[in-house]
């Protein structure tokens, strides 16, 4: 190639050179942007996540971390096919100042990226620990409601115990009460037979006075002896 030829191609590739490295800079900018937003929202989320100890309610905070994260891993994948076609475009034998810029702009990527790791790892943990104390909760507050359901369980239990004994108390007295009425019934037909025995038998009437006396003391025993075991199922019942 012709000297002219050579010159033009050095000034084309000193323009390419410039336009990558403009964007080079441009694509460092918008990193350094959004990796200090990206480091914020990680110290905001780690506080948040640390406040309230559970995930659950980070969650917004969480899926723009993961949107900013994965934007800035393309931005820096990026940047770094750009130095390499600064490496390229430089050619085998680049001049010092060439070597010292596409080396500066490999260090401020390589900066970005430990930054960028850092604070991801950073996050990561965070959320690790945050499952595991949300997870502690769970299990702590699924224990308490098992807990309160037991003690409801037993509560009904007794409910139930305490009105089939009422109910046991209930038919007692009311075969008590039948009992007592045909008692009385049949009472009442031997009385009818005494008495008219009696009015033919004088002697006999006398007689039978004292046993109605004795009877009816007999009756009201009976009668104070049967109230005194209904109060005392009662008492049984209501303890």
């Amino acid at each position: 190639p012709s000297h002219g030829q050579m010159e033009g191609s050095t000034v084309d590739a000193r323009v390419l050179m410039t336009d990558l490295r403009r964007e080079a800079r441009k694509y460092e900018a918008e990193i350094d942007s959004k990796l200090q937003t990206y480091c914020n929202l990680g110290t905001s989320f780690s506080r948040s996540a640390s406040a309230y100890g559970s995930q659950s309610d980070t969650t917004a905070g969480d899926r723009n971390l993961d949107t900013l994260g994965a934007e800035l891993q393309q931005l820096c994948v990026k940047l770094g096919r750009l130095h390499d076609d600064m490496a390229v475009l430089a050619g085998p034998e680049p001049s010092s100042s060439i070597v010292h810029t596409i080396s500066r702009h490999r260090e401020i990527l390589k900066d970005f990226e430990k930054e960028f790791n850092r604070t991801r790892s950073n996050i990561r943990q965070t959320r690790e620990r945050s499952e595991l104390m949300g997870a502690a909760r769970d299990a702590k507050s699924y224990k308490g409601s098992t807990s309160r359901m037991e003690y409801y369980l037993q509560e009904n239990r007794q409910i139930k115990d305490s009105s089939r004994a009422t109910d046991d108390t209930l038919s007692i007295a009311l075969e008590t009460k039948e009992a007592l009425l045909s008692q009385r019934t049949r009472l009442q037909h031997s009385n009818s037979i005494v008495n008219s025995l009696t009015a033919r038998f004088p002697v006999l009437n006398n007689i039978m006075q004292k046993i109605n006396v004795r009877k009816r003391r007999d009756s009201v025993i009976l009668a104070v002896v049967i109230a005194v075991c209904i109060i005392l199922l009662f008492l049984y019942v209501g303890r």
